[in-house]
């Protein structure tokens, strides 16, 4: 029979406290939130870029999510008669009951997207209609989209045909009129394309996929009883997932099972602002884990914001050990006792079974640093030398006739 109980807890968060040393570090947006940061917790900052930019178009799998930058532009459906494009009139059509804004949550649901039925048996997008025979999506509206300089753009998305986005623009009264497209396979290993109807061109900002973790920006979110409001914050990557536990800095415990990858996870309200003393507070309580691209997990509290006069955001980032689940599945109720809990040349592995066992022993980054020889069939106490390990924290595992039984945490200090 085998005797097996779940794992403590307790000696799970003990061992995802031991992770690595933690770091300070800081990004920053620039004086009035110009800049937009890509964000690496293995590398650091990864790249700058200005917010010079006014629609982005999906270019990473199936998807055709296309987005606005919340910072400097307004989307606004004018009509879903396409046929008008050229006598567009936009008197009683520009209004804020018709604006459109990029999903807080979701990558997929960006302005232009807001409307989109796949998912629930329907084939609009948002901005076109699906073809399941022929796989093109036709555009179906037309819409004004005011820039930066104040400016307002008639704009349309023509079709997706073959990886590539046709669309045109012009001044609302026709002139001016551009005629452009976008080849998804220009920028492969990327998740959007970005492009300037201001200038005309399309551009090349958004790192490779496997690059970065966090992207620092100011956006747009909606406050109950306040309505479209500017935020400062961090999305996670596409391909990323992470964690809000609102609890002690000092907490190192998470669970996997509960990581998500709506984009917003760390968001914008790690701060809030002081009317009366004039300052930025951080909350304290609050700490998040981020999975990165090769697994491993990251620590990540948040410690000052410098506001509107530089755009400086400080945090601390520990890396918390992505050990093999397999360590943690389940514990002897008759457990082996590993002793010394310090060890200096040796430890003491108490054997109180009479069944076949085998012993591993891993180091804190999941790498086996010692296997029994052989099957031990005998009951008592079995040495095990550490001379040669390196200061440290390890797990040894005792599995019973093939079954994981226990693990056990001693520490190694010469």
């Amino acid at each position: 029979m085998n005797k097996t109980i779940p794992i403590i807890i307790a000696v799970f968060s003990m061992i995802q406290s031991f992770g690595q040393t933690v770091i300070n570090d800081s990004v920053s947006v620039g004086p009035g939130y110009v800049n937009q940061v890509y964000y690496s917790f293995k590398n650091g900052i990864v790249k700058t870029i200005n917010t010079n930019w006014d629609i982005a178009f999906q270019v990473s799998g199936i998807e055709s999510s296309m987005m606005i930058n919340s910072k400097n532009t307004n989307l606004y459906l004018v009509t879903n008669d396409t046929s008008k494009w050229s006598t567009f009139d936009t008197t009683g059509k520009i209004s804020s009951t018709t604006i459109l804004r990029n999903s807080d949550t979701s990558w997929k649901f960006g302005a232009f997207s807001r409307n989109s039925t796949i998912g629930s048996g329907g084939f609009n997008v948002g901005w076109g209609t699906y073809d399941p025979i022929s796989h093109i999506i036709t555009g179906n509206n037309i819409y004004a989209i005011k820039l930066s300089d104040g400016s307002f753009k008639k704009l349309m998305i023509e079709k997706f045909n073959k990886g590539k986005y046709y669309f045109k623009y012009a001044n609302l009264n026709g002139s001016n009129e551009i005629m452009d497209s976008l080849s998804a396979a220009a920028y492969a290993g990327k998740n959007f394309a970005y492009y300037s109807l201001q200038t005309n061109t399309s551009l090349d900002l958004e790192p490779a996929t496997g690059t970065w973790d966090l992207f620092f920006n100011q956006y747009q979110t909606v406050l109950p009883f306040v309505g479209a409001y500017s935020v400062v914050g961090a999305f996670t990557n596409l391909k990323r997932k992470a964690i809000k536990l609102y609890t002690l800095k000092t907490t190192t415990a998470y669970n996997l099972a509960d990581f998500k990858s709506t984009r917003d996870v760390v968001g914008y309200d790690w701060k809030s602002f002081d009317n009366v003393a004039m300052k930025w507070n951080l909350a304290d309580s609050t700490i998040y884990f981020v999975q990165d691209s090769s697994g491993d997990v990251y620590k990540l509290t948040f410690t000052a914001f410098g506001g509107a006069a530089n755009g400086n955001i400080n945090f601390t980032k520990q890396k918390v050990n992505n050990l093999p689940s397999s360590l943690f599945e389940s514990i002897n109720q008759d457990a082996a006792i590993v002793y010394p809990n310090l060890a200096n040349t040796s430890i003491q592995v108490n054997m109180p079974i009479s069944k076949h066992a085998t012993i591993q022993i891993y180091d804190m980054s999941g790498k086996t640093v010692y296997r029994a020889p052989k099957e031990m069939a005998t009951e008592g106490t079995k040495t095990i030398s550490v001379e040669q390990f390196q200061n440290g924290i390890y797990i040894l595992q005792l599995s019973i006739e093939g079954e994981k039984a226990m693990s056990n945490l001693f520490q190694v200090s010469h």
